[in-house]
């Protein structure tokens, strides 16, 4: 899985081991976010509005964008991530639509978030990651993944 696909794909190897045959994560960080201040706050918060956002008010996707950096104040690399959660519909491009389900994150956002730091997965693990990102550390991966080794973690320069 990639970003918070990967972080689900982890979840589901540490909480179902034995229907997990190998994780497959590229850029996805394998630590609880819990420790920084604010976090599990802001991200709830965020989450409950996208939960409650009607999109039926925009036309244009650009328009949802200065909407988010009014309402949130979001830096680039923030409104960059919220924005890729949006799409025009298949049919005629004329609906704005979700290409995530916000009910199931704002349901589910804590286990997606918060890694139970007794759980642990001894199958094969491959890490991609970006070689500029400072979300990821070996270290976090070793604890959950103890059957992963440097060489499982390929990083991509100028990535992240």
């Amino acid at each position: 899985g990639h970003s918070m696909g990967g972080r689900a794909s982890m979840r589901a190897a540490l909480l179902y081991p034995e229907r997990v045959n190998a994780v497959m994560s590229i850029d996805a960080p394998a630590t609880s976010f819990a420790h920084i201040p604010g976090y599990t706050d802001r991200t709830y918060a965020l989450v409950k509005y996208f939960k409650e956002f009607d999109l039926s008010k925009f036309s244009r996707i650009e328009e949802i964008e200065d909407h988010m950096k009014e309402k949130f104040r979001v830096d680039d690399v923030a409104l960059t991530r919220i924005m890729r959660n949006f799409n025009y519909s298949d049919q005629d491009g004329s609906q704005i639509v979700w290409r995530v389900n916000p009910q199931y994150l704002f349901d589910n956002i804590v286990s997606m978030y918060y890694f139970d730091y007794t759980e642990t997965f001894e199958g094969p693990v491959k890490m991609l990651v970006g070689g500029i990102s400072d979300r990821w550390k070996f270290e976090d991966f070793n604890e959950r993944f103890p059957n992963i080794k440097q060489e499982d973690v390929i990083s991509v320069p100028n990535t992240g």
